[in-house]
């Protein structure tokens, strides 16, 4: 009779345990998802400050970004990106969105996968539209989900060598 008490006790134990991994997992994916939400609103306020409070604010930083150089190493480098593309390339981003995030999380790291979709207005004036493929890796450091790799791209037209800004294209 001990011998069940203890195996019902363990299994109500083993459920309850599992019941707030799940209901962590949850509540770290939403907040993972709304980081991202709020990268955008950041990136439309052309609001660097707000931005790098994002990213890791160390030399470990790494982001593969659209334009050159290939990559970044650390959030100081990255900074000036922001920093140079704001002062030299755009007038206003006016619109951003993210669609068809995906969010996975194990313990303190997670990533997020989605399409950005974003509309500018460059320094002439000229609008323009592009939709990158984004992947963000995260990793909670003293309770906080920071960015601490970016990898944004755009399919390649091989005939061309051309980036394809505006690729809508689905695999699946």
């Amino acid at each position: 009779m001990k011998r069940l008490a203890c195996l019902a006790v363990t299994t109500m134990l083993l459920c309850s345990a599992a019941s707030a991994a799940s209901k962590s997992h949850d509540h770290d994916s939403r907040v993972l998802e709304q980081i991202e939400f709020e990268l955008c609103r950041a990136e439309m306020a052309m609001d660097v400050d707000r931005i790098m409070r994002l990213y890791v604010p160390t030399h470990s930083l790494r982001v593969f970004d659209m334009m050159k150089p290939r990559e970044y190493f650390g959030a100081k480098a990255f900074r000036n990106d922001w920093e140079g593309f704001i002062a030299k390339s755009v007038k206003s981003i006016d619109k951003c969105e993210v669609s068809e995030i995906e969010v996975e999380t194990s313990g303190d790291l997670g990533a997020t996968y989605y399409i950005q979709h974003a509309e500018f207005t460059d320094k002439t004036g000229k609008k323009g539209a592009a939709n990158t493929r984004i992947t963000h890796v995260f990793r909670r450091i003293n309770g906080q989900w920071l960015i601490i790799h970016e990898h944004g791209s755009y399919p390649i037209d091989w005939t061309t060598g051309m980036g394809d800004l505006l690729s809508n294209n689905l695999s699946h």
